[in-house]
């Protein structure tokens, strides 16, 4: 049991989750709760709660690419593939570097039927994958 105003060793390894998972995305340690949520709701199916989650994180920051980047996936999941796309692409813009963004894109691009931007997007994701 959590006793309130007492940091019990659970508690305190709950935050120290939390916020190693918000440095890691580059997101501040305030939209680390919101950030850790989405992602398990993203992972147990519940896309359009993790998508306000998301939107949160994005609120507060910007600059967070994981989060555009995983909002994508809950919109390509909810057959929002246009939405989705724009999530990668703004995952890209500013991570350019970020292979899995291009390849989820090129696959999404490919359910879209456009098949040679989706060739280029996944032949990104390889190059950067390779070190190239």
């Amino acid at each position: 049991m959590i006793v309130p105003g007492k940091k019990g060793r659970e508690e305190k390894e709950m935050i120290n989750g939390l916020t190693m998972q918000a440095i890691q995305a580059g997101i501040p340690v305030e939209a680390g709760p919101w950030y850790a949520q989405a992602n398990e709701h993203l992972n147990s199916g519940n896309f359009d709660l993790a998508i306000e989650l998301y939107d949160k994180v994005i609120e507060t920051s910007p600059a967070c690419a994981m989060a555009y980047h995983n909002k994508g996936d809950c919109l390509d999941r909810l057959g929002k593939s246009g939405e989705a796309v724009a999530c990668y692409n703004k995952a890209i813009e500013i991570d350019p570097y970020d292979a899995e963004s291009w390849y989820n894109k090129g696959m999404t691009l490919q359910k879209l039927g456009n098949p040679g931007e989706a060739l280029h997007c996944t032949g990104r994701a390889i190059d950067i994958a390779m070190g190239r």
